[in-house]
């Protein structure tokens, strides 16, 4: 026993476990539940209690509970809601108003017995506990959480931790934050060595609360129910998912790879760390396994684990650990954060939908990198769960896309490979297309960028494959918070912000869908008038050649046929077009010896050097203006002006090279900030005919045959424009179609979100109906009376309340989104 009274005794809590089995968490959720048909105003201060008379000021009514010599003697120990008497020991036009216990003022909140008295009680102790009842019991029926559930002796009101959750999911406040917080509202200064720490315990609670809420709002009543891989996850309700927002016979729409494809994109980061610890410590189940099991967003350990150990490390590594030749970031297998040594978990790698929701079992801690196989089992629970549903066309999204999706299906799909993630039909019936993020193809080369654009991919719409990304600047600010938790309370933390996020989506989603649809049918229009000019201009005639030409080449991706998948790079789109011309392109490549000279290429590589010598006139003046210039930034600079000088003189090596007639203008080139960069283009009429003249000046022109003659600048101009015009061409009709598609994708999203909507009510209103089938003397189909409501047990009644408040929370999206969408 402590010999003070203000001594905080230990809280009797169970020995640690040592098996590596999931934790059982003490299920409070029907004592939660009792409390859920109370009217929220409710609170402890107002049952019946008995208090000394005295001049106070009361604050908010939050309420911590701490022990005092015994069970039977526990006061109310208030971090916000003490009062404040007149202090007795100075003169009182010296005195100011001390903080005392409400305890100590002779508070008294019977338990127990719906707020009366229990008479065998004694009536001196601050909580009238029963003898009847378990102790935690009587604490939840008052709102207050037992900080153990055998012998408990600290109790944090329902309030509070609804008070910190909030906080923590609004403002990143971390739990060490929020309760010093509330220690320095409670005394600041005076008094506050008297306060004893209940840091642990809260830590410990909120925990729990965390877990018991997720399942709560899961609709998870009964604990005996094996717990659904992510079910407790907040899901899209604009993806395709059949059986609930598709439409009936949905399967035999002729379009069914544009309005049912299920859009995927992963990223990984490296900011959400977690620092291996040095010190040996305890293991116990409770600090290395996630109380969420396989329900929440992480992917399922005990798949991850057999698929880490039945694989081979070469899958990581498929280019013998080279760097990607095409992407200078991060989402690289052989990339690795500075400091990994002393980290245990080097990031996290995500999966979301095209809605930026985060996909359930498609989060997994990284270690030294983005490993393929880390990314493959992250892809694998959506890609898992859509297939089993019916859907058979998906699109995924990455950063390096471009190699990452070269051997998937033999990795994945297959059954040959050595351990099959998702399981197909012997048809092999699952179509997947892989696209380039698209702020992260300028980073790819000219080849692959193309190759991979979701510009030039049929059926995509516009999608962008970058909204994973704003899913970090949410999640950041966790980062020093979670660094130092351990394995379960980590994923937990961030399973509940995730979940919160998806949350806040769906509250948003019917606004951005319209937004959408809006924005989408004014582009459209903007896209098909510009075609229509461009058609124009170049003549109806030109203009059907071209665009028989378009689809002749079959330069997007279709997901019907993966065999016959056509790439549309710069470099195919030029043989294939040059193939189907037949005549000045190629009789122009055989009069420059077959050299094999992109002419679009020279250009785009000289706009890229007018560019650079910009950049390096401003930095340049930039430098001209600073007194004292930096070592480093005069090194910068004279290192781009080499990098322009050498790019110069490449330049006119290769332009001499495409167009021979220009050979008389050689000269040195100048400085590099002021060369101008000469190109055929720029030269006047008469000075193209001046040097086609100079150039077959002294040239027998009737020994040479017809083929072998030079070609005149402005024919070789006049090619090169007819690649420009075929390219802006292939871009107008490819925004036109992309357009279109997100037109008919956004119309198919409107009408999903509403089916969702409604299939959420009906779900919640099924759960109403099956506790309302548990009460005794009620038959399916009829209402309860009120009789037989107040026969029925609390915990039913709660169940019921809190479905009928989801039940009608649902039912009002549905309503607000049908509204919203007819008001287009």
């Amino acid at each position: 026993m402590p010999k003070s009274k203000r001594e905080l005794l230990i809280i009797e809590d169970p020995p640690a476990k040592t098996t590596q089995e999931p934790p059982e968490v003490p299920w409070f959720a029907e004592d939660i539940f009792r409390g859920t048909n109370m009217p929220s105003n409710l609170q402890p201060a107002q049952l019946p209690f008995a208090t000394a008379e005295t001049e106070s000021e009361t604050e908010d009514p939050f309420l911590f509970i701490d022990a005092e010599e015994d069970l039977d003697e526990l006061a109310i120990e208030s971090v916000l809601d003490t009062l404040e008497s007149w202090g007795s020991d100075i003169p009182k036009h010296y005195g100011y108003f001390k903080r005392v216990s409400l305890c100590d003022l002779g508070l008294q909140i019977p338990l127990g017995h719906d707020g009366e008295f229990c008479p065998a009680s004694r009536r001196d102790d601050c909580l009238v506990i029963c003898s009847e009842k378990e102790n935690w019991v009587q604490l939840l029926e008052v709102d207050i959480f037992p900080a153990t559930e055998l012998n408990p002796r600290t109790g944090f009101t329902m309030e509070v931790l609804r008070h910190q959750r909030c906080f923590n999911l609004r403002g990143k406040t971390s739990l060490k934050e929020y309760y010093d917080a509330l220690v320095d509202l409670t005394s600041a200064a005076d008094g506050k060595a008297r306060i004893p720490s209940l840091y642990e315990q809260l830590r410990l609670i909120v925990r729990i609360f965390r877990v018991l809420t997720m399942h709560m709002r899961a609709g998870r009543f009964d604990p005996s129910v094996p717990l659904k891989p992510g079910e407790l996850c907040v899901e899209c309700p604009a993806c395709p998912q059949p059986g609930v927002n598709l439409p009936r016979n949905w399967e035999l729409d002729p379009l069914k790879q544009l309005h049912f494809v299920r859009f995927l994109a992963g990223d990984g980061n490296f900011k959400l760390q977690r620092l291996a610890k040095r010190r040996p410590v305890k293991t116990e189940s409770t600090t290395n396994t996630s109380l969420l099991g396989d329900g929440g967003f992480w992917v399922q350990e005990s798949l991850f684990q057999r698929y880490l150990s039945e694989t081979s490390i070469a899958a990581d590594e498929p280019n013998g650990q080279r760097k990607s030749a095409c992407n200078t970031m991060a989402g690289d297998p052989g990339y690795t954060p500075e400091g990994a040594k002393a980290l245990d978990v080097t990031g996290i790698f995500c999966v979301s939908c095209r809605h930026i929701f985060v996909c359930p079992n498609g989060v997994v801690d990284l270690h030294k990198g983005e490993k393929y196989r880390y990314a493959d089992i992250c892809f694998a629970g959506p890609l898992n769960r859509s297939y089993t549903q019916g859907l058979r066309y998906f699109v995924i999204t990455y950063d390096i896309a471009c190699k990452y999706g070269i051997n998937f299906k033999s990795r994945c799909c297959n059954r040959s490979c050595n351990f099959i993630l998702i399981p197909t039909d012997t048809n092999d019936d699952i179509n997947i297309i892989f696209c380039v993020n698209k702020f992260h193809q300028e980073s790819h080369d000219d080849d692959c960028a193309a190759k991979n654009a979701l510009d030039y991919t049929k059926y995509v719409g516009r999608t962008c494959g970058e909204g994973v990304e704003t899913i970090w600047a949410n999640m950041n600010w966790l980062r020093y918070s979670t660094r130092e938790m351990g394995p379960g309370n980590r994923i937990e933390t961030l399973s509940e912000h995730l979940n919160d996020w998806n949350w806040q989506k769906i509250l948003g989603i019917v606004r951005r869908i319209k937004s959408a649809y809006a924005k989408s049918i004014q582009s459209l229009d903007i896209t098909m008038q510009e075609l229509d000019d461009l058609k124009n201009s170049i003549g109806l005639k030109e203009a059907s050649s071209l665009e028989s030409k378009y689809h002749a080449l079959g330069g997007e991706q279709f997901l019907q046929n993966q065999q016959q998948l056509q790439w549309l790079s710069r470099k195919d789109l030029y043989r294939k077009m040059t193939e189907i011309d037949g005549s000045s392109s190629r009789s122009l490549r055989d009069a420059l010896g077959l050299r094999q000279i992109a002419y679009v290429d020279l250009i785009c590589k000289a706009l890229q050097l007018e560019s650079m010598q910009a950049r390096l006139s401003q930095r340049v003046q930039d430098l001209a203006k600073l007194k004292n210039a930096p070592a480093a930034l005069k090194g910068r600079i004279s290192s781009l002006s080499e990098k322009v000088k050498n790019g110069i003189q490449a330049h006119y090596d290769l332009l001499y090279e495409v167009v021979p007639q220009l050979e008389p203008l050689r000269q040195t080139p100048g400085p590099p900030t002021v060369d101008e960069i000469l190109l055929p283009s720029r030269l006047t009429p008469e000075e193209r005919e001046n040097y086609d003249s100079e150039l077959h000046e002294d040239v027998d022109e009737t020994k040479m045959s017809e083929d072998s003659k030079e070609p005149s600048l402005d024919s070789i101009v006049e090619n090169w424009r007819d690649e420009f015009v075929r390219l802006d061409f292939v871009h107008a009709m490819a925004a036109t179609e992309r357009w279109t598609e997100e037109v008919r994708i956004l119309t198919r999203e409107m009408a999903a979100t509403c089916r969702s909507f409604r299939a959420s009510a009906l779900l919640w209103s099924r759960r109403a109906d099956s506790c309302n089938l548990t009460s005794e003397g009620v038959h399916n189909g009829s209402s309860m009376s009120e009789t037989d409501w107040a026969e029925t047990s609390p915990e039913i009644r709660g169940y019921m309340a809190y479905a009928s408040r989801h039940f009608d929370l649902y039912a009002n999206l549905a309503t607000n989104a049908i509204a919203e969408f007819l008001d287009i």
